[in-house]
């Protein structure tokens, strides 16, 4: 598959995101302007050279892609007439904390307490990492409960291996880390050659597979 198919397939272009979501550009812009929406998470530079009987041109032309799990973050935007960033970050952070609690029952209290001490801390500084695209790059859809997913799994892999320096683990630990490398191996987008590699699956989920000879159930 080439690269071009692979964003068409899997991400939507600006223009494809408006139509979805019944809104024009200047507004999506607008969104942007004013921290209510994220930036794309990638952006193709196309070189087209245009050769033709009248003689040959070239062309530069940009195109951007977000994924397809923001459109459920720009109908939450229409329905409730979010004007301000202050009014998004609460619903992200509202959305943000109702996901978690789903997540963490039947976890460790431990880990529980331990992931949410400076939990006001750690929304804030996903809604800025949201902002700037970076969850649309490295989450299978850039939906929030990946997001959130992404944020918990990755602390319960290092919290419960002591960041992999733990030779044995009990059967216990083996349990919970079995969810959370099922729930991080669902919520992390896949490698594409073409790509940076997804430093995530290396660093948790493969390490997390061969240290300890889990894998993914």
């Amino acid at each position: 598959m080439s690269l071009l198919n692979h964003f068409n397939e899997n991400f939507y272009q600006a223009i494809e995101l408006c139509q979805s979501t019944r809104i024009n550009e200047d507004i999506l812009f607008k969104w942007q302007e004013t921290g209510l929406f994220p930036a794309s998470s990638f952006v193709i530079e196309n070189k087209l050279q245009v050769n033709s009987y009248l003689g040959i041109t070239e062309h530069t032309e940009l195109i951007e892609y977000y994924p397809r799990g923001y459109l459920a973050w720009a109908q939450i935007l229409i329905k409730h007439s979010v004007e301000s960033s202050t009014q998004a970050y609460m619903y992200f952070g509202n959305m943000y904390q109702q996901i978690l609690t789903q997540l963490v029952h039947g976890m460790p209290e431990v880990l529980v307490a331990s992931f949410t001490e400076d939990l006001e801390e750690s929304i804030q500084s996903s809604w800025q990492y949201f902002l700037v695209g970076k969850y649309g790059a490295i989450c299978s859809t850039g939906k929030i409960e990946e997001i959130v997913a992404v944020d918990l799994f990755k602390y319960v892999i290092s919290f419960l291996t002591e960041d992999f320096s733990l030779d044995i683990l009990d059967e216990e630990t083996r349990k919970v880390l079995h969810i959370a490398l099922r729930e991080l191996n669902n919520s992390v987008a896949l490698d594409n050659p073409l790509l940076p590699k997804q430093l995530i699956r290396d660093r948790y989920i493969e390490r997390l597979i061969k240290q300890y000879d889990l894998s993914v159930k």
